[in-house]
């Protein structure tokens, strides 16, 4: 049997869900399911926004998700963002099914100003397919794809798009390991 802190904890993750899923909902933004352990996302709604089942935690600093005024952001099915994760879209981001993003990961589609003086701002499509896991502090760039199953360590920058099944770290992220990913093995 539950004790009586564990169910009020849980009464408290309901409200705060039906909260968010509310906002959502006035907002315009298509969803299935939203629940949200800790503070809720800072939402981000100018844009177009599309969400499966979505569980967010924001215990220390809460994500912040979202789409700009031209963005696209598409999430699927049984994703999870951790607290202080950054995911908005400039033009597209799309999270299939079962992802995981670590705490403070961040997955950019923009460089949201020039690097090099003079030139143009570099936006390009981010996509992390099914199964795929970004861990804590790790950064996707603009253009790039992370392959179902794959792995991005802790604090990696990725800068070209990944393959399915690997493992890779570093700065900039590099393959460490290879693994036979199936597909019908959800992260949990």
């Amino acid at each position: 049997m539950a004790s009586r802190s564990t169910r009020f904890s849980r009464v408290i993750v309901v409200i705060r869900s039906l909260r968010v899923m509310i906002t959502l909902k006035l907002r315009g933004v298509s969803f299935s399911r939203v629940s949200c352990e800790g503070s809720a996302p800072v939402w981000v709604t100018r844009g177009t926004i599309s969400i499966g089942s979505l569980a967010t935690s924001g215990f220390i600093a809460p994500p912040q998700i979202g789409a700009a005024p031209t963005g696209q952001l598409f999430i699927g099915r049984n994703v999870f963002v951790n607290q202080g994760a950054t995911i908005v879209a400039e033009k597209l981001i799309t999270i299939e099914d079962d992802v995981r993003v670590g705490d403070f990961a961040a997955i950019y589609d923009s460089d949201f100003h020039a690097v090099v003086p003079g030139t143009a701002v570099r936006v390009a499509p981010v996509t992390l397919e099914q199964g795929c896991w970004i861990g804590r502090g790790a950064v996707v760039l603009p253009g790039v794809t992370v392959g179902a199953g794959s792995v991005v360590a802790a604090g990696a920058i990725v800068t070209t798009s990944v393959p399915s099944g690997v493992v890779v770290a570093g700065m900039p992220a590099e393959i460490i390991s290879r693994f036979e990913y199936d597909r019908r093995y959800p992260r949990s």
